[in-house]
């Protein structure tokens, strides 16, 4: 009897420590269900955003983040991921714990003007979702040592080069998921990841 009362109790602990989103912070993208003691955390880095403010990573963290990547010129795939996204910044517009932020791989010819051009032909809040730009140098380095994303930044070849993926970031800079911006599955299990992150970080 002691043997399973003891079970129970281990099993319970183990429950309660398990993620109700995994953790990623490598390449592979191999999932851990509890904190991983090697830290992947969402680097020291400068933007400028559609509204010409400066942000940090201390702008940004503090909040669950759906960070994606684009170019204002782009003439399909970023409008289209963007439409895509727009239903999760609709599901959480009045919930302040909740922000979108886009980043713009073409960062020279994507002024904080094209930004909020493009902001605004998309229809989308300035308050909930931050278009930014940064150093080509940073932001190359971030896609690929962060997110695990290479993209060919303006100027590396005859047009800019990103995924459609989104990447789920939580309050703390852990990266918690990435997700299939084209697919309604993935874009339905952002929406339940994020709900379950609200709840964790409660």
């Amino acid at each position: 009897m002691k043997k399973l009362t003891l079970l129970f109790l281990f099993l319970l602990i183990a429950c309660q420590d398990k993620a109700s989103v995994p953790y990623y912070v490598t390449p592979d993208w191999h999932p851990h269900w509890t904190q991983p003691e090697t830290q992947h955390l969402f680097p020291s880095i400068k933007f400028q955003n559609q509204l010409g403010d400066s942000l940090t990573q201390k702008n940004l963290l503090g909040k669950i983040t759906v960070y994606s990547f684009f170019f204002t010129h782009c003439p399909h795939m970023c409008p289209m991921t963007v439409q895509n996204l727009k239903g999760v910044a609709e599901d959480f517009k009045t919930n302040p714990k909740v922000q979108l932020a886009s980043i713009s791989i073409a960062p020279q010819s994507d002024s904080a003007k094209a930004l909020a051009e493009f902001g605004e032909k998309q229809g989308l809040l300035n308050s909930k979702w931050n278009l930014l730009r940064g150093s080509a140098e940073s932001i190359k380095e971030l896609a690929l040592k962060y997110f695990f994303s290479p993209v060919m930044m303006e100027g590396e070849g005859p047009e800019p080069l990103h995924s459609e993926r989104a990447y789920l970031v939580d309050p703390l800079g852990n990266l918690r998921g990435t997700y299939h911006t084209s697919k309604p599955s993935d874009m339905k299990r952002l929406l339940v990841d994020i709900k379950k992150l609200l709840l964790e970080t409660e």
